[in-house]
């Protein structure tokens, strides 16, 4: 059973910590924790008189800032310049299920930098959490959570990543567009949830339908269905409105009608009366019909064919990804070749994913390795 969360939490983060947090960092000493490193000057720690005195929100689903020092990530001068905040060696998820992290955020109205955060358990493949963590965020303070599969979980050393590009002639001065996060907490188990009992997404003949179920709500403002044709880029296709505070169990339903060739995913944004933002796990719907590319053996052991219908002019990418989102090869497909022969025997048995991109072309495509 999957779970959405959301955390109800008294007036300071001290009692969530205790209550349904173990780490949580606050950044009160003016400077990184432990396990925290930046590799450019531009990310720092530094003191906003606002952060204590604005507070998250007025309700008690959301935290209040903890206190005047928080994060802030630069985005001038120079340009083109990858940018990244890790955390690591400091969170065991050892004995710990439905991991959720969460943070504080705010953003000028200049920021415009994609900002992703990622996930990883051996701290050599990477996987997407959201590709901007700073989308939806403004001059206010507010919060943002989510909900990790269950790779997560038994983790000895649960590492998290923030990375950006630069693109901007601004220079690096008070005035600079930025982004800041604090309160950063990572749980499990919250006890006090929305809990979502179920989240279904099913291809007929009117499209893609998705279906969801809640046992209680709490502040539950609404529901903003996401869809992605590659799992990391997501845009809104529809909202449906939350039964605010409830303990009885509720339906839901929507209709995706013009899903895209190949994989579609889809996620749920669920969004508090306050702004508070929490987001489910994926679920994936492969449409049949358009498909121009075909795998086999599937399962395979040492070898994956590529066959694809036509040529082109120009080569084709194509990338195999685990169901966690990490990317485990990539390559090219040559122009006028219709048929490609893989080597998959280096890969850990399981599910994985074979995403294709060429002109005019964009397919995803399950496969399994033995």
């Amino acid at each position: 059973m999957q779970k959405l969360w959301l955390l109800v939490i008294a007036s300071s983060i001290s009692v969530l910590a205790e209550a349904q947090s173990f780490y949580n960092v606050t950044f009160n000493d003016g400077f990184f924790p432990a396990g925290w490193s930046a590799n450019d000057s531009r990310v720092f720690v530094i003191f906003n008189s606002s952060a204590q005195s604005c507070c998250y929100s007025s309700s008690p689903t959301s935290p209040e800032a903890s206190a005047e020092e928080n994060v802030i990530f630069q985005h001038c001068q120079p340009t083109s310049s990858t940018v990244t905040l890790t955390v690591a060696n400091v969170i065991n998820t050892i004995g710990k299920t439905n991991i959720r992290v969460g943070f504080g955020r705010r953003a000028t109205n200049a920021w415009n930098r994609e900002l992703a955060l990622e996930w990883s358990s051996d701290g050599s493949n990477w996987n997407l959490i959201d590709s901007d963590v700073s989308a939806g965020a403004n001059t206010a303070w507010g919060s943002v959570y989510y909900d990790l599969p269950s790779g997560a979980e038994n983790v000895a050393n649960l590492r998290f990543r923030f990375s950006y590009v630069t693109a901007t002639n601004a220079t690096c001065d008070v005035a600079a567009p930025n982004f800041r996060i604090d309160d950063f907490t990572v749980g499990s188990d919250f006890s006090l949830p929305i809990e979502l009992t179920r989240f279904e997404a099913k291809q007929n003949e009117k499209g893609v339908q998705l279906d969801w179920a809640t046992a209680t709500e709490t502040n539950n403002d609404y529901f903003a269905v996401e869809h992605s044709t590659d799992g990391r880029q997501f845009a809104t296709i529809g909202q449906v409105a939350g039964f605010g505070t409830t303990q009885l169990p509720q339906q839901y339903t929507f209709r995706h009608r013009q899903p895209s060739p190949g994989t579609n995913y889809y996620r749920l944004r669920q969004v508090d009366w306050d702004g508070s933002q929490s987001y489910s796990v994926l679920r994936l719907v492969t449409i049949e019909g358009s498909r121009q590319i075909h795998l086999y053996p599937s399962p395979a052991a040492g070898v994956l064919n590529v066959e694809r219908f036509g040529t082109t002019e120009n080569a084709i990418q194509y990338c195999i990804y685990n169901t966690l989102g990490g990317q485990m090869h990539t390559g090219n497909i040559p122009p006028t070749v219709s048929k490609i022969s893989l080597p998959v025997d280096q890969l850990p048995p399981g599910k994985y994913l074979l995403q294709i991109r060429g002109e005019q072309q964009f397919s995803t495509l399950p496969f399994i390795k033995l």
